[in-house]
């Protein structure tokens, strides 16, 4: 015999209970499908605005982020749920998945390996993304645009007086989005912290600044929405496990890929041809720099550092020469981070096991 605790009156979506479990599971891959294009298309939308300047890249993000919840809001709606309880979780889940993905996993992906150390782009764009978080979000969410416009463009030109008091209810608290809001920052620091350590400050004052607006904004702003169950809180839990498993992920390659540059030195001599000569660069970041070789430099080759296409960050594991750019102690950080990451991803994996199965 299976029971469980019934969901609250006010949260059972009554017009949507006579839906068989295969239109369900029609409609939520159809919306699964569309909440992929629309990260697809969020993700272009960040790599073009990235070729402008990443200022631009970063306000785009950000704008992402605010419409996110509308446009997962319209989604949802297409799918019928039983209750609200289900509703908020699938709109959680496409929420966390754009946010996650345009905030922190784009712009890993379409930054040159070689320029994340460059303190003119990735890292300057985290600090922007970091910046624009503490600012921006609590001034849209105090100023509370979508409530004027309806109060006082919306609501005067309805036909009577029972439309117009209509818009004046205020919008209803989303616990979803609140926990979106905190997964998402959590998951930004995590997976830039070793290359921005400063992260970890900038998510503590978000933090903290978020729980004060918040707060505000519940007693003061937003109306009570329906009533619903532990669900959300419980479902929550998974994302946080998996935001510590994206850091100790993250990490252990970050410090295996020091520094960045594709570069080993060898023990080779410089050609005579090149010795006592004047270069000039004529492509990329240094275009126009002149710079001479001597018999004091160095000669460097190609060696792929880029361990999150190219391989394993646990040395144990692969060919020593791969690693050729690692002295021993980074050989040695890396395989502790390493092992790090395979004992988070069996400690996660058992908890994820546990709460849903046991």
């Amino acid at each position: 015999l299976e029971f469980k605790e019934p969901d609250e009156p006010s949260s059972i979506r009554w017009n949507d209970l006579n839906a068989s479990k295969m239109t369900r599971f029609v409609q939520r891959v159809g919306t699964f499908a569309l909440s992929c294009l629309i990260i697809v298309a969020g993700g272009y939308v960040v790599s073009i605005a990235r070729t402008r300047s990443f200022f631009l890249s970063s306000i785009v993000i950000i704008l992402i982020n605010i419409i996110a919840p509308l446009l997962t809001k319209i989604l949802t709606n297409l799918e019928s749920h039983q209750s609200q309880t289900t509703f908020v979780a699938s709109s959680y889940l496409k929420v966390t998945a754009i946010r996650w993905t345009n905030t922190a996993i784009v712009s890993l992906v379409i930054v040159p390996f070689t320029d994340i150390l460059d303190k003119d782009k990735l890292i300057q764009s985290v600090f922007t993304l970091f910046t624009l978080e503490l600012i921006m979000r609590p001034v849209l969410q105090m100023v509370d645009w979508m409530g004027h416009l309806k109060r006082h463009i919306i609501a005067p030109r309805q036909p009577d007086q029972r439309r117009m008091n209509l818009w004046f209810k205020p919008a209803p608290y989303s616990v979803g989005e609140r926990y979106t809001d905190i997964t998402k920052l959590l998951f930004f620091t995590f997976v830039y912290c070793t290359i921005f350590p400063l992260g970890f400050f900038f998510a503590a004052v978000c933090f903290f600044v978020y729980y004060w607006i918040d707060k505000f904004s519940i007693l003061r702003t937003w109306r009570q929405g329906p009533k619903i169950n532990a669900d959300i809180s419980l479902f929550s839990t998974y994302f946080l496990f998996l935001t510590l498993l994206g850091y100790a992920f993250i990490a252990s390659f970050m410090y295996s890929s020091f520094p960045f540059d594709d570069a080993c030195a060898t023990d080779e001599s410089i050609p005579d041809n090149y010795m006592n000569q004047t270069f000039s660069v004529k492509s990329g970041r240094w275009n126009g720099t002149e710079f001479s070789i001597t018999s004091n430099d160095k000669v460097y080759k190609f060696c792929d550092q880029d361990l999150l296409r190219s391989g394993l960050p646990i040395s144990s594991f692969t060919d020593h020469s791969k690693h050729e750019w690692m002295d021993d102690s980074q050989e040695r950080l890396s395989n502790i981070f390493g092992w790090v990451f395979v004992g988070t991803t069996v400690l996660v994996t058992l908890s994820i096991f546990i709460r849903i199965f046991i």
